[in-house]
Formats: C-alpha cells, sequence, structure tokens
C-alpha cells in the first residue's frame, strides 16, 4: 500500500531533481469510493530550479488535459517518453494557457530544498521551504531565498478544484531588491502603478494581496485587494515630461539630478482603485508630502505639498487627469509633516493577518465554503480628507507670476512697478 522513493532522479525542463521520501495509502485511493487520497511526501533538492519552466509545464499539462478531455488529440501511442512528449509538444501552441487544476485525489507535502532558483528574471541562492497540497489548493508556507544583496520570504495560496473557481493570496516581504526585479516578479502591479516603470534602484517591499484569477491565469482585477509598503533611498526619477514641469515651476537648483534620496509610501487597492496615503520625498532642495488616488483607466487625482523650498510659504500642486491629458495646477497645501511623518504599518499588520488566515484556510480545508480575504481597517485619516483647492492667495500668485512660473494674465501690470504720480500742491491765492 506504500513505495518508499530513495535518490530518484527526475527532469522538469532544465530543471533535475533528487527525491527522497513515500507514496502511501496507494490501494485504498483506489478502491474508496469516497475518494480516499494518495498521500506523498518528499524531500526533493535541486542544485538548480527554473521556476519558469515548472510553471510553463504545469500550463502546457493543462492544456494538454483539457483538449483530450474534449476529445481534440489523443495521447501517442508509445511506450518511449520522448515521443509521447513530442506529439503533447506538437498540439499544444506556446501561446495557448489555461489554468492549472490541482488534483484533489492527492495529499502531498514536499519539503524543497535548491542552491539556485530562476524566478521571471531573477536568480535566487539558498531557496528552501514547504509546498503541501490538499483539497484541491497548494499550499507555499514560508518559502525563502536570497540574492547577492537581499533577500526574499512568501507565503502563499493557490486554490483550483476546478478552472472556473481559482483564487490566489500571499504574503510577500522582499528586501533589497532592484525594482524593476521586482516587477518583473509581480507583473500585474504595473497595470495599476506604472508610475514605478519610470523609477529605478534598490527597494525594500512588504506585500499582501488576494485576488481571483480567470481560466487563463490572469488577475481579475475587479477581485484585487492588496496592501503594499514601498521604501528605498537613492531611487532615481528617470526623466520624464511631468519631472521637466515640476522642475521648471518649482525652480530645482539642479534640473539633471531626478534623485529622490529617501521614499517610504504605503498603498491600497480595492474596488479598482488605488489609494496613496500621505508620504514625503525629499529630492533638490524640497520636501514634498505626497497623497491622491487613481483608478484603473488612470484617472489621476494627486496632492503634492511642497512642506520645505527656497520659496517663503508653503503651497500645493494638485495633478489631474490622464498621463496623456495632465493638469496640473497650483493650489494651497493641505496636510503638514506631523500627519505624514510617522509610518502608519498598516501593510505589516495586514500580511501577517493574511498568512494566518492562508494557513488557517488551508488546515480546515476550502471546499469548507471559507475564501482567504484582505481583511483591514482603514486609516484615520484617508486621502479623501486631503480636499485639494484649486486656489492660492493674491500675494502668492504676485511672489509666483514675477518668478516667471505663472503667466501673467492679460493686461497684468506689476504693481510694484507702477511709479505713483507726484501730488499736486494747492497754493492759497493771495487776495488783490
Amino acid at each position: 500500500d506504500s513505495v518508499n522513493i530513495h535518490g530518484v532522479k527526475i527532469n522538469v525542463g532544465h530543471s533535475d531533481f533528487l527525491i527522497n521520501g513515500s507514496v502511501s495509502n496507494i490501494s485504498r485511493a483506489l478502491t474508496s469510493r469516497r475518494g480516499s487520497p494518495i498521500k506523498v511526501d518528499f524531500d526533493i533538492h535541486s542544485d538548480s530550479l527554473n521556476i519558469n519552466d515548472i510553471t510553463d509545464a504545469l500550463m502546457k499539462g493543462a492544456v494538454f488535459t483539457e483538449k483530450i478531455q474534449k476529445g481534440e488529440v489523443k495521447i501517442a501511442d508509445s511506450d518511449n517518453d520522448e515521443v509521447i512528449n513530442a506529439s503533447m509538444a506538437s498540439h499544444i501552441d506556446d501561446s495557448e494557457r489555461t489554468a492549472f487544476v490541482v488534483p484533489s485525489n492527492i495529499t502531498a507535502n514536499l519539503h524543497v530544498k535548491a542552491n539556485v532558483v530562476q524566478f521571471a528574471d531573477i536568480l535566487f541562492q539558498r531557496f528552501e521551504g514547504d509546498v503541501s497540497a490538499a483539497g484541491g489548493a497548494v499550499h507555499l508556507n514560508r518559502l525563502g531565498a536570497f540574492t547577492p544583496m537581499g533577500s526574499l520570504a512568501m507565503t502563499a495560496l493557490y486554490s483550483a478544484p476546478d478552472k472556473h473557481d481559482v483564487r490566489f493570496a500571499t504574503g510577500l516581504v522582499v528586501r533589497r531588491l532592484n525594482l524593476h526585479e521586482f516587477l518583473h516578479m509581480m507583473p500585474e502591479i504595473d497595470s495599476i502603478l506604472p508610475m514605478l516603470n519610470s523609477m529605478e534602484g534598490i527597494i525594500d517591499t512588504e506585500c499582501a494581496l488576494t485576488t481571483e484569477l480567470d481560466s487563463m491565469m490572469n488577475f481579475k482585477f475587479h477581485t484585487l485587494d492588496m496592501a503594499m509598503k514601498l521604501s528605498g533611498d537613492s531611487l532615481v526619477l528617470l526623466d520624464s515630461e511631468t519631472f521637466r514641469t515640476m522642475s521648471k515651476w518649482l525652480m530645482f537648483k539642479n534640473k539633471k539630478r531626478n534623485m529622490i534620496d529617501s521614499m517610504s509610501v504605503e498603498m491600497m487597492i480595492r474596488d479598482s482603485k488605488l489609494m496613496v496615503y500621505p508620504f514625503m520625498v525629499d529630492m533638490d532642495r524640497y520636501r514634498f508630502g505626497i497623497s491622491g488616488s487613481n483608478d484603473a483607466a488612470m484617472n489621476l487625482n494627486y496632492h503634492i505639498a511642497v512642506l520645505k523650498s527656497p520659496i517663503p510659504f508653503k503651497f500645493g500642486v494638485n495633478i489631474k487627469g490622464t498621463p496623456d491629458h495632465l493638469k496640473i495646477r497650483l493650489g494651497g497645501a493641505h496636510f503638514n509633516e506631523r500627519e505624514v511623518a510617522s509610518s502608519r504599518q498598516l501593510t505589516d499588520t495586514v500580511r501577517i493577518n493574511l498568512i494566518r488566515e492562508i494557513q488557517n484556510v488551508f488546515r480546515f480545508g476550502v471546499k469548507s465554503g471559507r475564501h482567504v480575504q484582505l481583511t483591514r481597517s482603514e486609516p484615520k485619516s484617508t486621502p479623501a480628507e486631503y480636499v485639494v483647492g484649486d486656489t492660492i492667495s493674491h500675494s502668492d500668485s504676485l511672489f509666483f507670476i514675477r518668478s516667471g512660473v505663472l503667466a501673467p494674465p492679460p493686461g497684468w501690470v506689476d504693481p510694484d512697478s507702477v511709479v505713483a504720480e507726484p501730488k499736486k500742491s494747492k497754493k492759497k491765492s493771495k487776495k488783490k
């Protein structure tokens, strides 16, 4: 009823695995009407593990299985694995994708170790963690890996009892990773935060998200809930039309040094809307407080409060519209340093709560009717509370016009340039 496995080597794509462990409950699984699952307990070691190849193999296997069920293809009549693989490949286009359904008749506990792991375009070292499967779901528990500079820690749940009910949840911590590498890991974030593509540098991030997936393994964006904290030092803001406009308006001392000295921002996604909570950015001679929101169509509504600058008063910059049609207006500053200086620490709390919920849901069974949700309490202050005004005082307007930041209205004359006419003295006429 059980089989012990010692030192078995298998190959998937460019990855070789050394497997030790056991497969049990075989007879009961084959004879039981109640569908008693086969039990798998493996220790798996690999010198090099390519997650891209494994994902590709799972996707192609799911596509091929679906075509067999529909009667569109047949498995090659051969005992040669190479012939069978070639037959499968000939019936699958590289662009075809479908959700990988987790078999419900298998219970697996895998402890995985690898010296080098490739995920997207990133190479990690010393990868280790537990992978469990049960009830149509896969639980990635405490996966950890390192880069030459930083580290990755992740707990996740992939639930797919069938291809029409696919869900994903993860709690993720990344330390000292290149921003572009992080976006390659989670390309879906790029669709709601395209401004990150204009930045580069080394970042730390904490992330918690839950979402439903369609049959092609894409995020269903309207179901995405996410909390993320992104922080870094010496981040570079690449040249863009927005930067050129801002550097002109704000009279940057160095219009070519687009370096952000430090940044720590927390953001939330819910109901297809991104909310960015107030955070500070130091750049050039300025300190900015930034908050706002945008929807999936990239309709922006952001406010930048200029908290420290060579200009002798505080003011704000209002950014509205789409990236192709931005409207940038001056206004009053609507929050101060005290309101943005302290970290809210929302993301860390949300991530820890989500990891606990993932573990509980997997322990009690994903078919019990429970689904992982991103539970969070809203902060006391939200971007909506910072109502942006579109006007500045008369004296402030006068300062910007004289500095060349604002264009003067037609027929405008600087009051200080007008020379007052001398008053005529009234002499008393002498009576003759």
